[in-house]
């Protein structure tokens, strides 16, 4: 069965680009259970050389593998950096806003998003806000265009927004209000496929890469890079972290407060490379500059004095005066390459 099982994932991955380890195959049986009963068909490869043939049953299976656990506001210090952050660097330079919600699931990262900026704006501001919400699974793309939410949904949002902008339908469903659903639209879109020819102020792309290698995922960065406008900004989720070690993708990672962000700059900027003399001084180093939000990344693994392997990090050259006077201040006193390099 584990054989079968694993020409079903090589066969799932080439086609899709879902990827699952031997350790979820136990998942991977239960989902497919039902579908292969429904199918009268014998194991997971026959079934999957079906959907060649029946689109039905490739939505089906793609349903079944990808869990639409989700929830309003989830990961909420994301939606306060919109708000204090990135909104008002906007809102001087456009009166129109375009974000896509990659992965939406069933809509409440993207409608959390416009309730976030609604609640930001005041009435008489003429922002125009376009948020495109797409998804591999058909069957979450018709629920989030139904936009029918339960309490379990709505666990994390504050009651008087649910008044504002949900119509009670009974005392365990809200309907999002129809007025909202001008600034939305839904699409079905598997991300290794061709994407339409649009470009965004933010692309949130949360708990979404998890089903994918790191080649997939490293090939899906660079796209999503290029499709954010100058200044675009970059949300994923903490367990999907971008290592920019070694590439240039005209991009800076921003900590603001305790989270990363990533934005896109039309400079390519020179850097400098720290080095500490242990794990210790560099895990410091590294709270102190997400504490004042000062972008830096880990340079490539070398040995200190004593020969024990530590990584350096790499900071802008143009913030590397202020940097490095920064960290004297708390006695940490770097070395630090002088080769500046691109």
């Amino acid at each position: 069965m584990d054989k079968d099982l694993t020409l079903f994932c090589s066969i799932l991955e080439r086609e899709t680009g879902l990827s699952f380890p031997t350790s979820r195959y136990s998942f991977i049986r239960n989902r497919l259970a039902p579908l292969l009963e429904k199918y009268d068909t014998v194991n997971p490869s026959e079934l999957i050389v079906k959907s060649k043939q029946d689109i039905k049953l490739k939505i089906d299976i793609v349903n079944a593998l990808t869990t639409n656990e989700t929830w309003f506001f989830r990961h909420p210090e994301h939606f306060e950096i919109i708000k204090k952050e990135i909104l008002p660097s906007i809102l001087k330079r456009k009166n129109v806003i375009n974000i896509w919600s990659a992965g939406c699931s069933i809509g409440a990262e993207l409608y959390s998003i416009l309730i976030t900026i609604k609640e930001a704006i005041p009435p008489t501001n003429n922002l125009r806000i376009n948020i495109i919400g797409s998804d591999i699974s058909y069957e979450a793309v018709q629920l989030a265009k139904k936009g029918i939410y339960d309490s379990y949904d709505l666990r994390m949002t504050d009651r008087n927004i649910i008044n504002k902008y949900f119509d009670k339908i009974d005392d365990n469903s809200f309907k999002i209000k129809e007025e909202l659903k001008h600034n939305v639209v839904f699409e079905f879109l598997n991300l290794l496929e061709t994407w339409p020819a649009r470009t965004y102020d933010i692309i949130f792309c949360r708990n979404t890469m998890i089903y994918f290698n790191e080649e997939t995922k490293g090939k899906l960065i660079k796209r999503f890079f290029k499709a954010l406008e100058l200044n675009g900004y970059f949300f994923t989720s903490v367990n999907e972290m971008i290592d920019l070690d070694g590439e240039n993708y005209g991009v800076k990672k921003l900590y603001i407060g305790n989270e990363c962000v990533y934005q896109k700059t039309n400079i390519v900027s020179k850097n400098l490379e720290l080095f500490f003399n242990n794990s210790k001084e560099l895990l410091k180093a590294t709270n102190l500059l997400r504490k004042i939000s000062y972008s830096f990344q880990f340079g490539s693994a070398s040995k200190n004095t004593n020969g024990n392997e530590i990584r350096s990090l790499i900071i802008s050259f143009s913030d590397s005066e202020k940097i490095i006077k920064y960290l004297n201040s708390y006695s940490l006193f770097p070395s630090f390459n002088k080769n500046i390099f691109r």
